[in-house]
This record gives C-alpha cells, structure tokens and sequence, in this order.
C-alpha cells in the first residue's frame, strides 16, 4: 500500500511538472509569435507540440501585435506561415468572422493579408469575404457625412479594394473606381470619398499611363467614370492651389519664440527639427543669444531646437543651463543638445545620472559620442527599464543602436542580445541583427531563427551571414 500511495504521489508531481513545462512553453512562444520572432515559426515545425500552440497563433492571426504596423506591413505572410504549419481548417473561417467585425485599420490590413494568402491558395471563399465586407462598406458609407471626424471606414474600404486588386487587377481597380463614381453622384457631400491613396497605388502597379488611359477608355461607356474623372480634374486644382498656399506659408524660426508652443513637447520637438533643415547660421547665432537672456517662458523651445543644431558658443554655457535648471524637461533638452558633443564631462554626467536612474533615455543619448566601454551600465538599463512604464524601453533600444550601430563592439554581445529578446520592434531588431553580423558575434540560434523572421530585411541579412561564413 506504501508502494502504491508512493507512485501515486510521484505521478501527480511528475504531472504537475509537465503542466509547468507545458505553461511555460507556450508562455514563451506567445511572446515570440506576438513578436515576430523566427523561434516560433521553429517550434512549430516540431510537429509533436504545434496543437499545443493553436490558440496563441490564432490570437496572433486576429489581433494586431504589431509594435507599429505602418512600418511592419509583412506581417501576414509571417503568420500565414504559421498558419499552415499548424494546419487548422477552421482558421479561415475565423479570419473573415473577425474581418466582419472590426473596423480597425491596421487589423483589417493584416486580415485581408492573410485572406489574400488563402485566396493565392485557390480559396474562393477568402476573395469572396473580401468582396462582401467591402459591399457593406458602400452600403454603409453614404449614410455618413463628414466620416472622417467619426472613423476611418472609407480607408478601410480602399484597403480592402487594394488587397482585391493585388488579385483582381487593373479590371478590380476599373470595377472599383465606378462604383466610387456612382457613390458621388447620388451622394455628392464633401469629405465622403478618397481615392487618392488607392489611385496612387493603381499607378505604381498597373503604370500611370496605363490606368489614366483605361479610365478614360471606360469613362465613354460609364457617365459614373466621366464625372468621377471630372471630379479628379477639379481636385487636382484645388490641390495645386493649397500646395502654393503651404509653400508660401513658410515655417520659420520665429515660431520657436512664440510661447504657445511650451506645453507640447512632442510637436514642439518635430517643429525644432523641421526648422533647423533650413535655418542660416544668422538665425542660429539669434536663438543662442535669446536662450542666453529669455525670462523662462520660450527656454524649452530654445533648448529643443539645440538637440538639431550644433550650440553656437562653449559648451560649458549648456552645461550651466542643465547645472542651474530644476525642471526636470529643461534638463532633459539640455541633454539632447549636450549629446551632439565628444567631452570627457558628459561621460562623466551620463553614468552618474544612469547610477542614481534619472534621465535615463537622454543620459545614454550621451554616451552615443561618449562611450567608454561602459556595457555593464548599458545592460544594467535595459534589465532595470524593460517593464517601466515611466521610460519606453523601444526609446532606450534605439540609444543603443545609435551607441553601437558604428563602433567595433564585440563586447556588447549580451546587450544587442538582451535587447533583440526584448524589443518588440521588427524594425529596431533588423538594426540589432545587422550589427551582430557586422561585429561577428551573432549566435547560431538567432541567426536560425533569424532566417524565419518576420521581417524580409532580417531573413536577408541572416541569408547573406550565413552564405559569407
């Protein structure tokens, strides 16, 4: 009875430890597909776990983990991959029940990509899904005036008849462009309709000629084409005449002494950077100078414009402006325009700031041109601030690249690792590779997953490393 009362209890703890394990790994590969990581795409073909992983790549397939989708537009073919590794026929089906009920930009995009995929695979059924929710759309857009204040339906409706087209072709794009031309006659109402997006792209795939040539063509049999055609011509001109009007409208330094811009650091920052691209070493030496005797009130604007353009005068000047100053943005903007600068004190003032983990992101924007064999403190970062939500840990990654990104490192091995295991961002770890493979201190596991990631840029670069060893 002992014997017995024995191996029942080992068998529940070996139990226990298996749904552990079992926890864990798909724990893990959530994290990667979510990612865009080639170790799932690897997992998955061991054919003994990929059940296991169902649900994590249907999760994957319906919702957009993308860290920015408008730079990762690939992602359908990542998972359409692993779609077919795990081999679920009812996969396809909740691909179009989800593209029925959302409207959501960026998830309509990676559906209709994975639709797309399905449909190159001789699915009538994913073409056909496509062409209904975009009907509904013309069904539903012309009750909306303005829609553009309300929600972005009409691009999601050009999406879809862009994905069409990639099947359909010209004759799609001819199909679609009456249908927009019937919608504007009975419904003539401003702001309801665009197309210049998706006349943009007929152009580059189809050929300008081509496509004005064929509308033209089609316009003598359609009235619907000929006023949409007109329509186009009297916009054109309207357009024309905004760019002269934005071309006369010029930005100037000027905008940075105006007060009202103090409080919105994100604009504020674009706005510095734009004028810095044009501005004379007269205006350079004019700002310096105010920044030298201003009240406080237009400093930060100041400030934010030296993180673009060299200070004109000593560094030690930036240096008391950051020493004398205790608001925390003043201090952060002094940094920026300090890290333009090679100078043995900002060393100095980037690892004490990085030690006592204030001004984290701007402190390691010092050590870009500073940098003194400092890898534990930057490693230290990135384990500490991978979670924080007060410092973006992408914004942290990017310092590092910038750090590394041109100097010989092989000692940052198990930092560009950290943060390739970390960063959600498909772009930023395409950088992370590349410099791996320049300082020949990628490992054989990243450099094989590497070639199933899901960034085409990546997969390349772990191909031409791979072929060159």
């Amino acid at each position: 009875m002992f014997f017995v009362s024995l191996l029942f209890i080992m068998f529940v703890k070996c139990l226990n430890m298996y749904k552990e394990v079992r926890e864990i790994l798909l724990s893990e590969f959530k994290k990667a597909i979510n990612m865009g990581l080639g170790s799932a795409i690897l997992e998955l073909k061991n054919q003994n776990t990929s059940k296991l992983y169902n649900s994590a790549v249907l999760y994957a397939c319906l919702h957009n983990t993308c860290y920015d989708p408008k730079f990762e537009n690939e992602r359908h073919n990542y998972l359409y991959r692993a779609v077919k590794l795990i081999n679920d026929d009812t996969l396809e089906d909740k691909i179009i029940e989800k593209l029925f009920r959302t409207n959501s930009y960026w998830l309509i995009n990676q559906l209709c990509g994975l639709l797309y995929l399905y449909a190159k695979d001789d699915s009538t059924k994913a073409f056909t899904s496509m062409e209904n929710k975009l009907d509904r759309y013309f069904i539903n857009l012309p009750r909306k005036k303005n829609h553009k204040n309300i929600d972005n339906s009409m691009e999601c409706a050009e999406l879809i008849a862009l994905w069409l087209c990639e099947l359909g072709g010209i004759k799609y794009f001819l199909n679609y462009m009456e249908k927009i031309g019937e919608m504007m006659e009975i419904y003539p109402e401003k702001n309801i309709f665009y197309y210049n997006f998706f006349m943009r792209f007929a152009k580059d795939k189809f050929g300008k000629k081509r496509v004005l040539n064929s509308l033209t063509k089609r316009s003598y049999e359609s009235h619907s084409l000929k006023s949409f055609l007109n329509k186009i011509s009297d916009e054109e001109i309207l357009k024309e005449e905004s760019l002269l009007h934005k071309k006369n409208a010029k930005t100037t330094y000027k905008i940075l002494l105006d007060p009202l811009y103090v409080n919105d650091n994100d604009n504020l920052k674009a706005l510095a950077l734009k004028i810095s691209q044009k501005v004379t070493d007269e205006e350079i030496l004019f700002l310096a100078n105010r920044l030298k005797i201003d009240d406080g009130k237009i400093k930060l604007n100041l400030m934010m414009f030296f993180a673009f353009v060299d200070y004109p005068y000593d560094i030690k000047e930036l240096l008391d402006f950051y020493d004398s100053s205790y608001d925390e943005n003043f201090k952060a903007a002094c940094l920026e325009a300090l890290g333009r600068f090679k100078d043995p004190r900002l060393h100095e003032i980037a690892i004490l700031n990085i030690r006592n983990k204030i001004l984290i992101p701007e402190s390691l924007g010092l050590l870009i041109k500073n940098f003194n064999n400092d890898y534990a403190f930057i490693l230290e970062v990135l384990e500490e601030h991978k979670e924080n939500s007060r410092y973006d840990f992408h914004s942290l990654v990017i310092k590092v690249i910038k750090i590394f990104e041109n100097r010989k490192c092989k000692k940052a091995q198990d930092i560009l690792i950290f943060a390739y295991k970390e960063n959600t961002c498909s772009s930023c770890r395409t950088t992370l590779v590349d410099i791996m493979c320049k300082n020949n201190i990628i490992t054989d596991e990243i450099l094989n997953e590497c070639l199933y990631d899901c960034s085409e840029e990546t997969r390349k670069l772990a191909e031409n490393y791979q072929n060159h060893i």
